[in-house]
């Protein structure tokens, strides 16, 4: 690069240097290109347009004068950082290294009646500043591989909404009420997170999910700053082909960009996660078992990350009408009504599917203005101990063997008591806990897994005993106590029998009770104190 190639790029900067600054900027930068790459390689800069040569020497005297001052430097670990946290430094570095998306011509042999992965497929590899990405998250058997320059223009439009420049900022971000210039500039919206929000949403086409999500962003109800919007449809009319495929046949425009629209997404995407930053993922998420397996990539790449799911839903006839308006409007797209009547019946499924494996869930209803119908924080401990706590039962996971929340699988077999009857349940139909063992351990003989199983299903009575003995105990006691007020007014009534209205007093207070029964209730008592040292003895036998 050239002094005037040097100006024209800060010129694109608009950082408003003045020439000398610009050339200042330009010969300490030649000098640290020379010093790096030795003087061989210092014909690669100019400092002006009549010296070819760089003094290296007097260059390296200053850096070791400048090294005596011991000024404050960076490593390289500090300067991603700061790359990361300035959209400044990022604007830098995307212009070195990122052509622009709007450069694109498309060749004259181009075929419209294929689609944009047929016309530029190649078996050729990955290429480009996104190669590692591509080959770590990509599906390589569904999305294909595209030629060196489709793969290099792929990688500036998936910088340029990761990371968007002025002239393509995150939509999100200027919906926020205290989005300012000045915060962008000074890299305040765009700082890394350290747990960040990844947020999908899921509903049928026209069901509002960008309008949803905007409401809420206008009102700071979802104050992510910065948030890198995912949007397939985004990136089909990105591609320099979506006119003209509008132009031909409006109904399959999108097909025909489908695929590499995907591709674009995922590139995307895993940009943003890789500097932490919030995440919306813009979908119907109708292939939930595709979204599954993608949440547990995704959980296992960036375990940092949040995960939260927008159901955002209308009825049938309120979708129906945006889609149809959709259509009308210029550039809008038809709906075939297979993918339609698709897009409404999924949804239930994926809010069903992927509820266990998110950290949060809202569910908005959206016929006019977005009405929050329900919000949870996902828990997926497995613990009943905090369903018992909620609802005031006794259950407590027993940590000597690995909690009673495991042992649901043996509900089964609560019946079963002899050793031999367990030994000869067919394996399909044994729990997976005794079929399945863990690694690094020899698994047990059938009789020994029977025994084990045995063993767990009278711990489990056990349990059940001592919490109805518990239940029992509190009842007697009541009961205790309402026999001996019972006894005590009997006898204030008898010892006041002469005065009227005193005896008139207690027989309304306190109904009669005859010899029998109370006869009959310290029968109960003396026998429930039975039961209960026999309990005691049993809990000590199997104490553990």
């Amino acid at each position: 690069m050239d002094l005037q190639g040097f100006k024209h790029l800060l010129s694109a900067l608009k950082l408003h240097l003045k020439d000398d600054e610009v050339t200042y900027l330009f010969q300490h930068l030649a000098f640290d290109v020379a010093l790096a790459h030795g003087p061989s390689e210092i014909n690669l800069v100019q400092m002006d347009q009549e010296k070819n040569v760089c003094d290296i020497e007097q260059e390296k005297n200053q850096k070791q004068h400048y090294n005596t001052q011991k000024l404050p430097r960076i490593n390289l670990e500090q300067f991603l950082a700061g790359i990361r946290r300035h959209r400044f430094l990022r604007r830098i570095i995307s212009l070195y290294t990122f052509s622009d998306p709007r450069s694109w011509q498309v060749p004259s042999s181009y075929d419209y009646s294929k689609s944009t992965h047929e016309n530029y497929a190649d078996n050729i590899g990955y290429v480009g500043e996104l190669k590692q990405i591509r080959q770590r998250v990509l599906d390589r058997a569904w999305h294909g591989n595209y030629s060196p320059a489709r793969q290099l223009w792929q990688d500036a439009v998936a910088h340029a909404v990761a990371l968007p420049r002025d002239d393509t900022k995150c939509q999100a971000a200027h919906q926020m009420n205290d989005y300012t210039e000045e915060k962008e500039q000074s890299g305040e919206c765009a700082a890394p997170e350290r747990r960040p929000w990844l947020v999908f949403t899921a509903g049928a086409m026209g069901a509002g999910k960008s309008h949803s999500m905007n409401w809420m962003s206008a009102r700071d109800i979802f104050p992510l700053r910065n948030i890198v919007h995912i949007d397939p449809d985004r990136f089909k009319q990105m591609m320099p082909e979506y006119p003209e495929y509008l132009r031909r046949d409006r109904a399959s425009a999108g097909t025909m960009c489908h695929r590499e629209s995907g591709l674009l997404a995922e590139l995307a995407q895993e940009i943003a996660m890789e500097q932490r930053l919030h995440v919306w993922v813009d979908g119907s998420l109708r292939d939930f078992e595709w979204h599954a397996k993608n949440i547990e990539q995704l959980r296992a790449r960036h375990p940092y990350y949040r995960i939260a799911l927008f159901y955002v839903h209308a009825s049938e006839a309120t979708v129906r009408t945006r889609v149809k308006k959709r259509a009308e409007r210029l550039g809008g797209r038809d709906v075939p009504e297979t993918v339609l009547s698709a897009s409404l019946a999924a949804p239930p499924h994926t809010l069903r599917a992927l509820t266990p494996m998110v950290d949060f869930v809202a569910r908005i209803l959206n016929e006019d203005e977005p009405i929050l119908q329900a919000f949870e924080t996902v828990d997926t401990s497995g613990d009943w101990t905090r369903i018992a706590e909620m609802f005031g039962g006794f259950y407590r996971a027993n940590d000597s063997t690995g909690g009673l929340s495991r042992k649901s699988s043996l509900a089964s077999f609560s019946s079963a008591t002899d050793l031999d009857l367990l030994s000869s349940t067919p394996p399909q139909h044994r729990p997976s806990s005794i079929i399945s063992q863990p690694s690094g351990e020899q698994s047990s003989s059938p009789r020994e897994a029977s025994a084990i199983l045995l063993f767990e299903n009278l711990t489990d009575r056990l349990h059940r005993a001592e919490r109805e003995a518990h239940l029992l105990r509190s009842r007697c006691e009541e009961d205790a106590k309402i026999i001996a007020s019972l006894r005590a007014q009997l006898n204030a009534q008898q010892n006041n029998a002469h005065d009227p209205i005193s005896h008139v007093s207690v027989s309304r207070a306190v109904p009669p009770i005859s010899k029998q029964q109370e006869q009959k209730l310290n029968e109960q008592h003396r026998q429930f104190t039975a039961d209960d040292t026999a309990d005691d003895e049993l809990s000590e036998d199997f104490s553990f």
